[in-house]
């Protein structure tokens, strides 16, 4: 049977918690202006009712319930009479948010799956993006116990390399826990690359098709590490590598953010430098631009053209090399893409 794509999920999600919630009002004989008050505006409960909101968040529903008198799981096992589609939907829902990074919501979602009808794999995931959560707001003790029961569900030795993506994901968020919960002069930098090598070494080894995109991030973020440490042939492997799997896979979200990487890896280290070299590089600035600007990620656009800017104004090494037929191509783009 074929597996149903997130955008079906979600349309059927919105349709049948817009059913719910219109029976629940229905059954206590509330008006729409009585179950918004304290909560909403009543245009909004008229927006959810009709699904013309695609995603109420889960704190709206909570609050709802509240006035209905009900849990989110009775809201829940009202609308779905089999919880597995709702399950995957919560799960493909909170991919998509961490990758926005907006934790909060799903944290959220975390609350609301049943600890009895979760299996080993899916608590592991649970307790990862748990983890993220209390990382991104600064708990980083909380996310460091978080992660590490996440880590212990497989039984993880410190020999054994990682094997499933779920490993690879607490594994990087432990060590990006790490590197954000210490001041930079205190850090060590032997033992941030013991952890970040064993991670790229089982990147290396891992069967990357059915998870390519979170594989591609991975080295992207794994290869920023190793920039970080000035660890400039284990930075540029992991970016050749993510790209690699762009191309090869059809999947060029990420590609712009590897080709900038790649190239600031490169211009971080002056005594590489040849003529070829930087030009190669900077033309792969700018195709970065163009790729980030067809996915509409102008902020990254924004980035790269600050770091172009900065280059030119503070390399005299980077001036030296650029002819003036490149100097040419380096202000049309500017200007076009301003």
């Amino acid at each position: 049977m074929r597996q149903k794509s997130i955008a079906e999920l979600e349309a059927d999600y919105i349709k049948r918690i817009a059913n719910a919630i219109r029976e629940l009002r229905i059954q206590r004989n509330m008006t729409q202006k009585q179950l918004a008050e304290n909560i909403c505006e009543r245009s909004t409960i008229t927006h959810i009712e009709s699904g013309r909101i695609k995603l109420p968040s889960f704190t709206t529903l909570r609050l709802i319930c509240d006035k209905f008198g009900i849990t989110t799981d009775e809201l829940f096992t009202l609308a779905y009479d089999d919880e597995s589609d709702f399950n995957l939907y919560k799960k493909m829902r909170m991919d998509s948010l961490i990758k926005k990074c907006n934790y909060e919501q799903a944290n959220e979602i975390i609350k609301t799956f049943k600890k009895d009808a979760v299996g080993y794999y899916d608590m592991q995931y649970l307790l990862y993006v748990k983890g993220v959560f209390f990382s991104s707001k600064k708990s980083y003790e909380k996310a460091r116990t978080t992660l590490k029961k996440a880590m212990k569900i497989t039984n993880i030795s410190d020999n054994r390399k990682y094997v499933t993506i779920n490993e690879l994901k607490i594994a990087y968020a432990l060590l990006n826990n790490l590197i954000n919960s210490k001041d930079m002069s205190k850090l060590h930098k032997e033992k941030i690359m013991t952890y970040a090598l064993k991670i790229k070494d089982s990147l290396d080894e891992y069967n990357y098709e059915m998870n390519c995109k979170d594989v591609i991030a991975l080295y992207a973020n794994i290869g920023d590490v190793f920039r970080f440490c000035k660890e400039q042939e284990h930075a540029e492997s992991c970016f050749e590598k993510a790209e690699k799997i762009c191309l090869v896979s059809d999947n060029y979200d990420e590609y712009g953010r590897i080709l900038f990487l790649k190239s600031i890896c490169f211009f971080s280290s002056p005594n590489k430098y040849t003529r070829e070299k930087i030009i190669f590089n900077i033309e792969q600035l700018f195709s970065a631009i163009k790729y980030f600007e067809i996915l509409k990620k102008n902020t990254w656009v924004e980035y790269i053209k600050i770091s172009l800017l900065d280059l030119l104004k503070y390399n005299s090494k980077l001036k030296e090399f650029l002819d003036s037929d490149l100097n040419r191509l380096y202000s049309f783009e500017l200007q076009k893409n301003e």
